[in-house]
């Protein structure tokens, strides 16, 4: 394939290295025996959708211009171009020679791991990933078992994905429209001073005479805001991919405290706020510079939302949505001093049957995701770790005993 200067932006850049990976597995799958017919076709779809995420990959518009924009907002290139990177990795599962493909199951493993933690299928993909793993030779039924669950961790990474371009997308809106407002209002009140007057105190009384200057108290609350934003970038977690959610929801906070400040202002000069006295205009866009800052206290909610969302996305989760455990029977919690003998009268036949059978798979994925739960350093990592953990403890019995 002829390659085209790539423009390095992030993603391209990735999509660009993942495209060169891919191609060396086509040219070792080409360079070992002849393929059957089978094969083939999954050999010609894995190079078809290996040439579409270049193509895409390769295709930037100019920056700032209508075309970019809309991509961008909609994020149809980076969707198209890992798409079809997701596509051709599960066509290489089932034509890779067995040692490669082998050596890329602990991935897959701790992919899974991570991606549907709490997820129904997990037990079971799981064991079927540590059954090839032990195989002499993998069969075209195991590969076909691997296809699909390295397709159900793509998916899940996609729609995380989504999710995140989808809260920046919304995060833009709102605060474009907020923003909008906010000029409206102060070029309104610069050619009517009388529109959102307030007063400028002389010795804490307002006397009338001429009011405040909106757009100052704006910019002055949005200063504070800025400051803050500058603060929740250092407690965010970074997330260096095309979306940079943290950026977009620190930024937020200029157009809030400009709000807030306008609401402050008011609140003070038509002393509302009997503790304060109304201000002159220097303690007034004081007071302003504190209201812009005050929205802190809410939007470190955001901020929360914000690190649990792209944590989902690093580690390809979809934080919205989860697939229900396929198990039918749901035990009851169990009292810790209730004996065990009357927690097991309490389990049905054909439960006790699959404990008995996936016990074993499941204490090794239990002691792995306690050593995932201390092991990670962010949080959204370990809470799901932790959950996940909790589910199997609750269905298998399992305590901290059993980790050792």
């Amino acid at each position: 394939m002829e390659h085209r200067a790539i423009d390095d932006v992030t993603w391209r850049a990735q999509v660009a290295s993942r495209v060169h990976e891919l191609e060396n597995d086509l040219a070792r799958v080409r360079s070992g025996a002849p393929p059957d017919p089978e094969a083939q076709t999954e050999y010609d779809i894995a190079k078809e959708k290996i040439a579409v995420a270049h193509e895409k990959a390769a295709d930037g518009p100019g920056l700032l211009t209508p075309t970019w924009l809309r991509r961008w907002a909609s994020g149809s290139d980076v969707e198209t171009a890992w798409n079809a990177l997701h596509a051709a990795e599960a066509a290489l599962v089932t034509i890779l020679p067995a040692k490669m493909l082998r050596a890329r199951l602990p991935e897959m493993r701790a992919a899974l791991t991570t991606t549907l933690a709490g997820d129904g299928r997990l037990a079971e993909y799981t064991s079927q990933i540590d059954a090839a793993a032990k195989a002499t030779e993998i069969s075209g039924d195991q590969r076909e078992q691997l296809r699909v669950i390295r397709t159900a961790i793509d998916a899940a990474s996609d729609a995380a994905h989504t999710n995140v371009r989808n809260y920046r997308n919304w995060l833009l809106i709102v605060s474009g429209a907020v923003t909008v407002g906010l000029i409206g209002v102060a070029v309104a009140h610069a050619f009517n001073p009388d529109v959102l007057y307030i007063c400028e105190a002389t010795k804490g009384k307002c006397a009338g005479g001429p009011g405040a200057d909106l757009g100052q108290i704006e910019a002055a609350g949005a200063l504070g805001g800025l400051l803050m934003a500058l603060f929740a970038l250092i407690r965010l977690t970074v997330f260096s991919g095309p979306v940079a959610l943290p950026l977009w929801q620190a930024l937020v906070r200029v157009p809030a405290g400009a709000v807030a400040a306008l609401v402050g202002a008011f609140l003070l000069q038509g002393e509302v706020l009997s503790s304060i006295t109304p201000q002159s205009r220097s303690g007034l866009l004081g007071y302003a510079v504190l209201f812009g800052a005050a929205p802190e206290v809410v939007l470190r909610f955001l901020d929360d939302k914000v690190n649990k969302v792209t944590a989902a996305a690093r580690t390809e989760n979809d934080p919205v949505t989860k697939v229900p455990a396929q198990t039918k029977a749901v035990l009851p919690e169990r009292d810790a001093t209730e004996p065990e003998a009357k927690v097991a009268r309490r389990r049905p036949a054909r439960l006790e049957h699959e404990e008995a059978e996936g016990r074993p798979a499941a204490l090794d994925q239990y002691r792995r995701l306690m050593k995932l739960a201390d092991e990670r350093t962010n949080a959204g990592e370990r809470a799901n770790a932790a959950k996940a953990a909790e589910q199997l403890a609750r269905r298998f019995g399992f305590t901290e005993r059993d980790i050792t």
